[in-house]
């Protein structure tokens, strides 16, 4: 059983891709994992309803046919739940929590405490370099000031998204097409089908075309994979395929992880507070990570979303 499984390992610069869908793993357990879960599936005993993984077939069977029969107890504690996720969130309280002697903050487990001392307490801080001469800076607003001053012209700045832009125009698109600044009123432009809004017609077109209309324009040649637009496209292939590896400068205040985007950052950082903005548009479900609402749509309303 074990060289059968093993047989279909496909590795590549020390990462496991999936031949059936073609997901890239880290290591080899995470692939054996995710390999079985093609293949293991639990039938609901009452009505024989077939879910993924034993989770969902826990709550689809606590939610249709009451959750009495179903219980999960911690052994630590007098707490009970008949929501596994309930119960796991709840089992996260127990655990060994671990101090950062410098600043004394309090961590789950040693790497993340590693992490944070890395990123934070290290003798080689982060730094902020000048693409004009290479003068280093703790800030970024430290490099915006140094380039007005030493290199005698404009700089424009979004200290929201701490990113540069080279002249007020190309500043005033960020503003009006980044996520971190269109508001609801922005959304002008709203799907007839679904009620889905856009700031720009080109979007809510994309969208039409790609969500409604099943035309695929955006196709990976080298795993099959479709995408909205040529940008996606080309960024899975970059970092999928070219293994291009971001560095991960996007620091969480929280617990000193790094992070390649913002986007990433903003996802990682409601795990500390515990925001859910995301709902579900077909049940009353919330979910803090665009992952976790795919697969929740997948599994409860059988809904096989594209990329």
């Amino acid at each position: 059983m074990v060289v059968t499984f093993l047989t279909r390992l496909f590795m590549f610069e020390n990462c496991y891709q999936c031949e059936i869908c073609k997901s890239v793993l880290r290591t080899e357990e995470s692939y054996k994992q995710h390999y079985r879960r093609h293949f293991t599936r639990y039938d609901c005993r009452e009505c024989k309803k077939r879910y993924k993984t034993l989770h969902a077939v826990l709550d689809h069977h606590n939610k249709e046919h009451g959750g009495s029969e179903i219980r999960f107890e911690c052994d630590l504690c007098d707490f009970t739940s008949c929501s596994n996720r309930r119960y796991r969130y709840h089992r996260k309280t127990h655990e060994l929590k671990i101090e950062c002697k410098i600043c004394h903050k309090v961590f789950s487990t040693i790497s993340v405490l590693r992490q944070h001392i890395r990123n934070t307490h290290e003798k080689k801080k982060r730094t902020y370099a000048c693409n004009e001469c290479g003068e280093t800076f703790p800030k970024p607003t430290g490099v915006y000031h140094h380039k007005q001053n030493a290199h005698k012209r404009d700089v424009f700045y979004c200290d929201k998204c701490d990113i540069y832009f080279k002249t007020k125009a190309t500043l005033a698109t960020h503003f009006k097409q980044s996520s971190n600044h269109i508001t609801a009123e922005d959304m002008k432009f709203i799907c007839s089908t679904c009620g889905k809004g856009f700031f720009k017609k080109s979007l809510l077109e994309v969208h039409i075309t790609y969500d409604h209309l099943n035309i695929i324009k955006h196709k990976c040649d080298l795993c099959s994979k479709t995408y909205k637009s040529a940008a996606n496209l080309k960024r899975h292939k970059k970092l999928t395929h070219e293994k291009v590896r971001l560095p991960k400068n996007k620091i969480c205040d929280h617990c000193g992880a790094g992070f390649t985007t913002q986007a990433i950052l903003r996802t990682h950082i409601r795990t500390h507070t515990g925001e859910r903005p995301l709902r579900c548009e077909h049940c009353a479900a919330d979910f803090a990570h665009p992952g976790a609402l795919y697969t929740h749509k997948r599994l409860v309303h059988k809904l096989d979303e594209k990329t």
